[in-house]
């Protein structure tokens, strides 16, 4: 076959591919799972994501009429990538295949997107291929759920308390992000069509909500009500006359919000105020004074590596000399602290570059930060987290460009649905530690981030080009 024609078969099937892409997230989320509790390596599943980024930016490198992009993009981050390796080697690099194995990790959010640009451009029926992906991905995940369920065999989103639905998969700040990126897509889509259909609308509306308040977090409670509020206030903006649309998902809002008192989330929440009482009152029982040595045994028993790391002393002047369970007792503070000061003392060329990851250890006690962001500076510095919000900066600044110079063109459901669900990601990895160095949560950022490229510039210039006409 000629060149040309392979190309042009590639490009005929990139929507399918695509599809296929996201049909495997969940179904190697599951295999991860089930790995890991058998206590096999993880090596299988990590090999398995490596191979499918691998295949996807070869694909995407041939069909990119722009390649130079890539070699940048390459070229960067291996400039990048060996200003880290000194950085590191200059406080003893002790596990560097760990290390850049994390780095790969971070990597893999805007490489990805890059190569989802490629498919959309390459062929416009991939967008379609991203959204259908979104409910096929969230419909394989519920049925995953309620078989868990059913089979009693929910590990539960907080496993110490039995609360929150969350199926066959690890990570809850990881997945709490993909459910909370796939429910706004869904649910947009769902307006969409079904608008004039209220039965199916009320239907599809349920399934996804229900979702998202089974599930347990703070954050999936948000991303829930943003979704419903969101549509509701873009079809009194782009389409008053969906009258019934507008009347049920308003209900729908109004009744997550009146069940707010009895959700599993609030459950979990009076369960945490309930275990910082506990908390308080056994640090009351083993502080003796207002010195130093006297809060040893508290911030031994609770902050025992940030304090065999960095001394007693020190600590206790970051924490102010505090005896509240609110400060002693917060483990993402107690994280970014030890990291703070882990980078103070590596000095410049942390702060510029970033720290080993396994720097983060002390006597088995983890303090790789909660918060995604956060963990980027920590881990990359200032360089890499820079680099990485000005890669997410263009796709926001494009998206306000557009809506200023096309509101009417550009604002509608679909693009509502888009706008929330990076939000809604967005919200996590400020929040948690669950997208930015997770690849089987960031790839639905990538794909969010390619759809929004599509649909202000290809879709939009397509729009102006028909009013030309």
């Amino acid at each position: 076959m000629h060149p040309t024609n392979k190309l042009t078969t590639l490009k005929a099937r990139l929507p399918m591919i695509t599809l296929l892409l996201f049909i495997l997230q969940p179904c190697m989320d599951v295999i991860s799972y089930f790995i890991g509790k058998s206590g096999i390596s993880n090596i299988p599943t990590l090999l398995m994501r490596v191979t499918v980024l691998w295949a996807v930016l070869l694909l995407a490198f041939i069909l990119s009429k722009k390649k130079r992009i890539y070699i940048i993009t390459a070229v960067i981050l291996t400039v990048y990538t060996l200003c880290h390796i000194y950085a590191c080697t200059l406080h003893g690099y002790n596990d560097p295949i760990g290390d850049i194995a994390n780095l790969a990790r971070i990597y893999h959010m805007p490489i990805m997107a890059l190569c989802l640009i490629t498919f959309v451009k390459a062929n416009e029926g991939v967008y379609k291929a991203i959204r259908v992906g979104f409910a096929v991905c969230l419909v394989i995940i519920a049925v995953i759920e309620v078989i868990s369920v059913i089979t009693g065999t929910n590990p539960y989103t907080y496993a110490n308390k039995s609360i929150g639905i969350i199926g066959w998969f690890n990570d809850g700040s990881a997945q709490s992000a993909v459910l909370s990126a796939l429910v706004p897509m869904f649910a947009a889509m769902t307006v969409g069509r079904f608008k004039s259909n209220l039965p199916m609308l009320i239907l599809n509306a349920l399934f996804s909500s229900l979702i998202l308040f089974m599930f347990a977090t703070r954050l999936a409670y948000i991303a829930l009500l943003m979704t419903f509020l969101g549509l509701v206030i873009t079809l009194l903006i782009t389409d008053r006359k969906s009258i019934k649309a507008i009347v049920s998902l308003s209900l729908i809002f109004v009744l997550f919000v009146c069940a707010y008192p009895i959700s599993p989330m609030i459950k979990n929440q009076n369960m945490v105020s309930v275990n910082a009482v506990k908390k308080q009152a056994h640090i009351d029982s083993l502080v003796t004074g207002d010195k130093a040595e006297d809060l040893r045994e508290a911030y031994e028993y609770y902050m025992g590596g940030l304090v065999g790391r960095f001394g007693l002393e020190r600590v206790a002047e970051e924490y102010n000399y505090s005896t509240e369970a609110g400060d002693i007792c917060d483990v993402r503070r107690m994280k970014k602290t030890y990291c703070s000061l882990l980078m103070e003392e590596q000095g410049v060329t942390a702060m510029l570059f970033g720290m080993e990851l396994g720097d983060m250890t002390h006597e088995e006690w983890i303090h790789d930060v909660e918060n995604d962001f956060h963990g980027v500076f920590y881990l990359t510095g200032g360089v890499g987290l820079i680099m990485l919000s000005l890669f997410l900066l263009y796709f926001v600044l494009i998206t306000f460009k557009a809506l200023i110079r096309d509101f009417k063109g550009v604002f509608n459901i679909e693009s509502a649905g888009l706008g929330m669900a990076f939000i809604a990601i967005m919200l996590h990895a400020y929040a948690t530690c669950g997208v930015l160095r997770r690849p089987g949560s960031s790839i639905y950022l990538s794909a969010i981030l390619a759809s929004v490229y599509f649909f202000v510039n290809h879709r939009k210039g397509l729009h102006y080009d028909r009013n030309k006409k």
